[in-house]
């Protein structure tokens, strides 16, 4: 959260966690030589400031500083500080201070209108008092560029800082030199188009150099490798499903580490910050365990040519990694990459031991619906009412969801529109794609759900879900949930939640959860005869109405050495009850007179 908390709450700073590294870096530049990245950059944060942000009168000579000694690491004060300092603002003090500047425009109001004067008076966006001192305008205004700067830094890109502040002040005097439109178009380009061809180019040229190092060999996929230590032979994976636990260390052709296990091999700020976080074993070095089918298909293909202990290095093609979408900061689209790993483990099937199967993961997405809705004539102030009647149609069908829109007062032409649509029965993703303005809306949706069946081979189904919707409002985008046979709701579910932080901490930051149903899912494999790793037998301890209960509860608690013990009276018809409690599960039964412990099994 640290990372991306305040960049989120920027159009233009989130941008800058999209990207991998580039040849320049950084640099101060000069206001000769126009640098259409870096303008459009330091615009599109200052729009998202106009909007954001418009209630706050920065000092944006302090923010420019902040940009410039964040991005060239000569800031005043280190990130972290200011990071507290932008929190602390934010979070508690922006709030109040709007709150007093609302109450005292409301005051002047009321004194001019008891006085005759009717005139509206139009305050300005940004209030002075929303600083309790110049002194404090400064600290908040360098903290903000300070953070900016950082992200700028650590984004690689080839940036010209001096454009970053001139783009931003212009846009604050509006009087910028690219519209918002003109910017918006400017980095969609870039990153979309320009950016990944530079980076499958200069990829391309990695691989075949590393190529011709000694000792590394190439599998048909692509796949470059290196084994330093065969490890042992006879302990190697071998399904895409089995498990492995690996040390390993991540870097990008330019050899920057972009994550690893290894304490040693992280950035300085990270090992700082690990150092906070756990001062006692800050040092220690801990595994990481995963399936080979959860991981990108070079570790897949990868850590199935080494054995138990031994060691590898892997240099993957983009296509074998995180492809044209890259992944995080670091990994920039059409990125190659580079793994050390050392096996230490292989467990076979992990997940599939514990007997949970048959299960379908239902995606939709709510960005898709409202458009197909929209599309047939539902306003959009209503849409939210839609969705949650639509998501009831596997319980009420399409003529009850046709009853119910009705009854709410909806434009009949539209739920006719939607009745015809659903009877039709061709609700696939593409139907209703088809229907909104944008169909290349659904794209996203269909990388998902044909990496999530890559992943799931076989073993569970994914499957879009047309009139899935999750009920709760604050869901934005896609959304999930995971339904069995054995269990009539869902086990799970999830999804994308953007507008949620911001409600409470007045910057938009994006989000997304999930919450599995840890009671329904247990029951439905003890159901299916799952047995509990290390459980013990549970007994019942019966005990006469004269007997002392303290010497019950002693009993009780030495005999939980071995068994789950549950403190029952005895009835009168000890046979009846002993079947009773047979019937309910108990493995057996003791008693305050008796030492031994009666299994029912060995009656």
């Amino acid at each position: 959260m640290k990372k991306i908390f305040f960049a989120a709450a920027l159009a233009g700073a989130a941008m800058l966690a999209s990207c991998g590294g580039n040849k320049g870096g950084v640099q101060l530049g000069s206001l000769s030589e126009f640098d259409s990245l870096s303008y459009s950059l330091g615009a599109n944060i200052g729009y998202g400031m106009s909007y954001e942000m418009k209630d706050i009168p920065f000092d944006f000579k302090a923010v420019d500083k902040g940009v410039r000694e964040g991005a060239l690491g000569k800031a005043t004060q280190e990130h972290d500080k200011s990071l507290d300092m932008l929190r602390e603002y934010f979070m508690t003090k922006r709030g109040e201070r709007a709150q007093a500047v609302a109450q005292k425009r409301a005051e002047a109001d009321s004194v001019r209108l008891a006085g005759g004067d009717t005139t509206k008076v139009e305050y300005p966006a940004a209030d002075p008092d929303m600083f309790e001192s110049e002194e404090e305008r400064t600290e908040i205004s360098y903290a903000f560029g300070n953070d900016i700067g950082y992200n700028i830094a650590q984004s690689g890109m080839p940036i010209q800082l001096v454009w970053i502040g001139e783009a931003m002040q212009n846009v604050r005097d509006n009087n910028a030199k690219m519209t918002e439109d003109e910017v918006n178009q400017y980095l969609q380009y870039y990153f979309m188009v320009k950016r990944p061809a530079e980076n499958a180019e200069a990829s391309k040229a990695w691989l075949e150099k590393t190529e011709k190092k000694s000792g590394v060999k190439k599998t048909e996929s692509g796949l470059l490798y290196k084994v330093t230590d065969a490890g042992d032979a006879s302990v190697m994976p071998k399904d895409p499903r089995d498990v492995v636990k690996v040390h390993y260390t991540g870097r990008t052709r330019e050899g920057k580490v972009f994550d690893t296990s290894k304490f040693a091999n992280r950035s300085k700020e990270q090992q700082e910050m690990i150092k906070k976080q756990r001062p006692d074993d800050f040092d220690k070095d801990e595994p990481v365990e995963f399936p080979l089918n959860r991981v990108i298909p070079g570790w897949t293909e990868g850590l199935q040519l080494v054995g138990k202990g031994g060691k590898i290095t892997l240099w993957i093609p983009a296509d074998l990694a995180y492809g044209a979408r890259g992944a995080g900061r670091d990994i920039g689209p059409n990125e190659a990459l580079e793994f050390e790993v050392e096996l230490i483990d292989v467990t076979a099937r992990a997940l599939l031991k514990i007997g949970f199967t048959g299960f379908t993961v239902n995606i939709n997405d709510r960005r898709i619906l409202r458009g197909m809705l929209e599309s047939m004539g539902f306003a959009a102030d209503t849409l939210d009412s839609v969705c949650i009647t639509f998501d009831k149609m596997d319980k009420i069908g399409a003529e009850g969801v046709k009853a119910e829109l009705t009854e709410k007062q909806l434009p009949e032409s539209a739920i006719h529109a939607l009745a015809d649509f659903i009877a039709a029965g061709d609700v696939t993703l593409d139907a209703v794609a088809a229907r909104c303005a944008d169909p290349a809306i659904a794209d996203d949706l269909k990388y998902v759900l044909a990496t999530a069946n890559t992943l799931a081979a076989g073993r569970y189904q994914v499957a879009y879900c047309p009139s899935l919707v999750r009920g709760q409002g604050y869901y934005t985008g896609m959304v999930f949930e995971v339904t069995c046979p054995q269990f009539s709701g869902a086990v799970a579910g999830g999804g994308r939640y953007d507008n949620m932080v911001g409600k409470f901490l007045g910057v938009q930051v994006p989000a997304v959860g999930f919450s599995i149903g840890f009671e329904r899912v247990c029951g439905i494999l003890l159901e299916q005869g799952y047995q509990i790793p290390g459980a013990k037998q549970k007994i019942a301890l019966l005990y006469g109405k004269d007997t002392d209960f303290p010497a019950v509860l002693r009993k009780a608690a030495a005999l939980r050495e071995q068994y789950n013990v549950t403190v029952l009276p005895q009835g009168k018809k000890l046979g009846k009850q002993l079947g009773q409690l047979e019937a309910a599960g108990f493995a057996g039964a003791a008693f305050m007179d008796k030492d031994e412990v009666k299994i029912f099994a060995q009656q």
